[in-house]
Order: structure tokens, then C-alpha cells, then sequence
């Protein structure tokens, strides 16, 4: 725990970083809710695990082990979304968004969240609440279905 961090402070060369070279870097960090100021993330954004498009504002959604980013292609810059924006942990296995436009992430460390434009809301599973959902997908129709290990 320590300070948040920006972008520009990753513990790697932007360079060697990683990230898709469709597009120039520029960070754009989101603001931290009180309760998580003073602390730093340290996991890494270098690899893309899910990537998800939000067509109606034309943003992408990148699931990565160190948070969620989202590319906005209008201005060529991302936001980076972690347990401080109400993640139970950084790392994310899979992002989605459904036919309302409504964006859903599968962290590591479980649950189903979805979010409300500010910060990242847990989803109470109907069915089987205690199962990990390790992919997300959306059919046709823009429902959202959930894969798990069982």
C-alpha cells in the first residue's frame, strides 16, 4: 500500500510495456474514492486476458491482470479501473458488454460486478452463488451468459 498510482508510473518502459501498438499512450486515470487514497497498485497491464467494444460510445474494454482499461479511441486515452473502483482485486479474467450497453467484468477473485459509470457493483448471482464465472459473453439477443468451471 502506498500512493495511487498514474499510468506514467508503471514499473515497466512505456515502450516495453506491451500495450497495443494501434495507438498512442495517454494516460488518463480515474479519480479514487477517499476510502483507497494513498494506495498504489503495483500489477501489471501487459497483458490483455478479454476485450470487449461498447458500440454505442465506441470505447474498449480490456480485462487485464492488473484491472480493467478502458481505451477511448475519440481522444486516444485509457482509464484503468481496479479494486479501488470497487473490484474485489485487480486481476480480471473476462469483460463484456451486453446489449444495453451495460459493462461486466469477472475478476480473479470472483463474483459477477457490473459497471455504474463511477465504480464497480457486485451482481447477486441467482444461480450458483459461490461459482467463479471465468468467461463472459453476449448472445444476439444482448443477454449476457456466464462460463464457469462447473
Amino acid at each position: 500500500m502506498g500512493d495511487v498510482y498514474d499510468l506514467n508510473d508503471l514499473p515497466v518502459e512505456l515502450e516495453d510495456a506491451g500495450l497495443p501498438a494501434l495507438f498512442e499512450f495517454v494516460p488518463r486515470p480515474e479519480p479514487v474514492p477517499a476510502d483507497f487514497q494513498g494506495w498504489q497498485n503495483w500489477a501489471g497491464q501487459r497483458n490483455v486476458r478479454d476485450l470487449a467494444v461498447a458500440p454505442d460510445v465506441g470505447s474498449l474494454w480490456l480485462a487485464t491482470g492488473g484491472g480493467i482499461l478502458r481505451w477511448y479511441p475519440r481522444t486516444k486515452r485509457f482509464s484503468r479501473f481496479g479494486s479501488e473502483h470497487g473490484l474485489p482485486g485487480n486481476a480480471v479474467s473476462a469483460v463484456a458488454v451486453d446489449g444495453r450497453g451495460q459493462v461486466w467484468a469477472a475478476p480473479d477473485a470472483g463474483g459477477l460486478y457490473h459497471f455504474s459509470g463511477e465504480r464497480w457493483l457486485r451482481c447477486s448471482l441467482e444461480h450458483g452463488r459461490d461459482r467463479v464465472p471465468l468467461t463472459l459473453t453476449v448472445d444476439r439477443d444482448g443477454l449476457l451468459w456466464a462460463g464457469t468451471q462447473d
